[in-house]
């Protein structure tokens, strides 16, 4: 099985490591500037929050998509952010057109879909990275760090049931869903913390041990519950607590949350949001498939999503170079 990583920044590297170490055979399409990195690092170099480290091979390092006339991907796990996709589109319909079967890894809902020329693809799925990565400088080179807990969730199919047994062989696992949509929506669900943590310039351990940040988050999220409900759309969430406690969980008190959320709160104390480091690197962010999406639906079923739009318009300003100051954040 040859998997293609296309789109390898921070989260795609890494996912590229484990499925070298799986012995799987890997490449990845990559910009410039990642390919040099790692290049000069001499290898994929990871890490994690157990303190499992290792170093694998390079895999085969592409910046553009190779021939597919003549090299053939059987699964292609695509690890671009929900904006890019559209930029990638000539890529993502020949890889499926040639018979990849391409699972989608964005943050949001089903993000492939709102292109038309994949909407309807039978071979294309949506899967979740439910664990956050960041690239830390090492020697002359950079490694890659996982830094809260969690396995890469995908759509169970002969593919993904082979990479799995080959996960096994390295002491890994990855979670195969028979429906993911229930996982997918769950995920949107504990998204919509990445834009309060990018908000707060936290580590996310800092910031879920602020109980004001918690009830903004939870604020957020009673909104979402509403809208789910309306759509009739189960979730499943990676976290051990049903979907419609979450918000009355982090509302607790300090002294009750930090002993009942210890498990969660056992994360990396480096770890931060994807969002905020594009804010630090100055790029786009996701919001409006994060907490915009929930405005947008919310406006579809009459639903008031006040916490919502606020920080989607903090994010917004935050974005174009403006301070935000976290009494800002006041629900």
């Amino acid at each position: 099985m040859h998997i293609l990583i296309y789109g390898a920044g921070t989260t795609g590297c890494y996912i590229a490591a484990q499925c070298k170490e799986a012995g799987v055979q890997t490449s990845l399409v990559c910009r410039p500037r990642i390919r040099k990195d790692l290049e000069r690092s001499g290898g994929l170099h990871y890490s994690d929050y157990t303190g499992r480290a290792s170093s694998v091979a390079l895999p085969s390092l592409n910046t553009v998509l190779p021939d597919l006339s003549s090299q053939h991907f059987d699964l292609c796990l695509v690890t671009l952010k929900c904006h890019q996709l559209e930029g990638a589109l000539d890529d993502l319909v020949q890889l499926s057109n040639a018979g990849c079967e391409m699972h989608f890894l964005q943050n949001g809902l089903n993000a492939f879909q709102q292109l038309p020329q994949l909407e309807h693809q039978s071979n294309c799925y949506s899967g979740i990275i439910p664990f956050n990565v960041v690239t830390l400088s090492e020697n002359d080179g950079i490694k890659f760090h996982q830094g809260t807990e969690g396995v890469l969730q995908l759509q169970s199919t002969p593919l993904t049931l082979r990479l799995d047994a080959a996960f096994q062989t390295s002491n890994r696992a990855l979670s195969l869903y028979q429906d993911i949509q229930p996982v997918v929506y769950g995920k949107l669900l504990l998204n919509l913390n990445n834009a309060i943590n990018a908000l707060s310039n936290m580590p996310l351990k800092e910031q879920l041990e602020t109980r004001r940040l918690r009830l903004v988050v939870a604020a957020t999220m009673r909104e979402y519950l509403a809208v789910c409900k309306y759509r009739k759309q189960s979730l499943i969430l990676s976290a051990p607590i049903p979907p419609a406690l979450l918000p009355a969980f982090l509302s607790l008190p300090n002294f009750i949350f930090k002993r009942a959320a210890k498990s969660m709160l056992e994360i990396d104390p480096l770890a931060r949001s994807s969002m905020w480091e594009d804010i630090q690197a100055g790029k786009k962010t996701e919001i409006s498939f994060l907490n915009g999406m929930v405005v947008r639906l919310a406006k579809e079923a009459g639903i008031a999503c006040p916490a919502n739009e606020r920080v989607c318009r903090l994010i917004e300003k935050l974005e174009k170079g403006q301070k935000v100051a976290l009494s800002e954040l006041h629900i």
